[in-house]
């Protein structure tokens, strides 16, 4: 069984297109997850707390693709234009918050999420 998902974005993707997020993840200051540069799955010690942490280890194929929209405006309670990105998300590893870590990493966060918005 392969498990895809859909998730749309009003940014346009700056590197690349289609690829692969992958890395260590641990929790950030705000209690969010954020992805390292680690590509082990082994734990950390945090030397201010003492603690030791998971490095969850995710990885993700990922694909984007433009499509148009509209986005209702707040101010006007009136529709915008704008280019929207859809991003296909392909996980290997099943982690808390993968695909909108993932997301956010790439620049492309996903529209209506509250904790990993710009």
């Amino acid at each position: 069984i392969q498990k895809v998902y859909m998730g749309i974005s009003a940014k346009r993707p700056t590197k690349k297109k289609q690829g692969w997020v992958q890395g260590g993840m641990v929790r950030s200051r705000d209690k969010s997850w954020k992805l390292t540069r680690n590509h082990k799955n082994n734990a950390s010690t945090n030397t201010k707390t003492k603690t030791t942490v998971a490095n969850n280890f995710a990885k993700t194929r990922f694909f984007t693709a433009p499509i148009r929209g509209h986005i209702k405006n707040n101010k006007d309670n009136d529709h915008d234009y704008h280019r929207l990105t859809l991003v296909l998300f392909r996980p290997y590893t099943g982690k808390t918050h993968q695909l909108r870590v993932a997301a956010k990493s790439m620049g492309l966060p996903l529209l209506g999420d509250p904790i990993y918005k710009d």
